[in-house]
């Protein structure tokens, strides 16, 4: 499913007669080429299931989907207020469905489980466990957010706290309350698309390694430094579809964030070159975000293309939007 029949914003379904899968690869832009119909609900159904997986297999792998999943397909279903919602997801506004924003459906199940979601993040942050006998805890971060766990063990409690912009800035500050007999191991994810990333105070000797996308913070480590911080380079980066689409697109990306252009800001004819200069830009609004602008380097666009994150698009509920 995530290699054939997955949108790279975590959007499944593409077919809206059946709300479900077409044949392998067959991924549109747009409904009015027969596809991208990838409804909400959907993408919330794939974190579910990440989620669960990742209770029998630690494989970052699924905490990439399901993080994925919550940054674009899912929270792009309601906007930053609350106040209107999305039903199906198109990459890229089509002449007859416009990717507007509704304030209500009359098959309304899109917006309670958005919702919903929210309601139960923390349990998609990490996953725990504790052993009274043998006095120990370990913790599996699986995304990054301000938030704080407590385990218990025993009579005692073990504590761990995230401070953070994530995701739209790459630095993560942990501090750990536990008591020194209590043995803790921490595991934190690194994402799949992170080429850079670093551990302070430094632990190299203590020769540990990433598994299945997960970095081992040991009992060893722990002990002398309650406070650690991790760092990921969030750097723009472009993003192609696989052939067998026979789309002939790319997308920009910066962390989990995908990022899309609308003709209210842009000319909808867009042609950009990979290799040309990409700025950041903090735009402050209910949820401040980056904005990146893309600059020629082979004379291709005649202006700056600027481009926001596809979970904010069409707050003006006229624009066109496309990835």
């Amino acid at each position: 499913m995530a290699q054939k029949k997955m949108y790279l914003t975590g959007g499944i379904g593409a077919i809206k007669q059946w709300e479900g899968f077409g044949i392998d690869c067959f991924l549109p832009s747009g409904t009015d080429e027969g596809g991208c119909y990838s409804e909400t609900c959907a993408s919330i159904g794939v974190m579910m299931l990440a989620e669960r997986l990742l209770q029998i297999d630690l494989d970052a792998k699924y905490a990439d989907i399901m993080e994925l999943c919550f940054y674009n397909a899912g929270s792009i279903g309601m906007l930053d207020d609350g106040s209107k919602f999305t039903y199906a997801n198109q990459l890229a506004s089509s002449d007859t469905d416009l990717s507007r924003r509704a304030d209500w459906f009359k098959c309304a199940c899109c917006p309670p489980n958005v919702a919903r979601l929210l309601g139960y993040i923390g349990g998609h942050l990490w996953t725990s466990s504790s052993d009274e006998k043998k006095n120990t805890a370990e913790i599996n971060v699986h995304t990054y957010a301000s938030a704080v766990l407590s385990i218990p063990v025993g009579r005692h409690t073990v504590q761990l706290e995230q401070k953070t912009d994530w995701p739209w800035d790459g630095n993560i500050q942990f501090e750990l309350k536990s008591l020194e007999a209590i043995t803790t191991t921490i595991r934190l994810r690194i994402p799949g698309w992170a080429k850079d990333r670093t551990i302070s105070p430094e632990f190299d000797r203590y020769a540990s390694k990433v598994t299945k996308g997960y970095l081992t913070l040991p009992p060893e480590y722990l002990k002398t430094n309650l406070s650690f911080q991790l760092n990921i380079t969030l750097k723009p980066r472009f993003i192609s579809p696989h052939p067998y689409t026979n789309q002939n697109i790319i997308a920009l990306a910066r962390g989990p964030i995908i990022y899309c252009v609308e003709d209210f800001d842009n000319p909808w004819s867009l042609v950009l070159d990979t290799e040309c200069e990409i700025t950041e830009t903090d735009v402050n609004s209910a949820e401040p975000y980056k904005e990146l602008t893309v600059r020629d380097g082979a004379t291709l666009l005649k202006v700056p293309e600027s481009s926001g994150p596809y979970l904010a698009h069409n707050k003006n509920n006229f624009a066109k939007v496309d990835i």
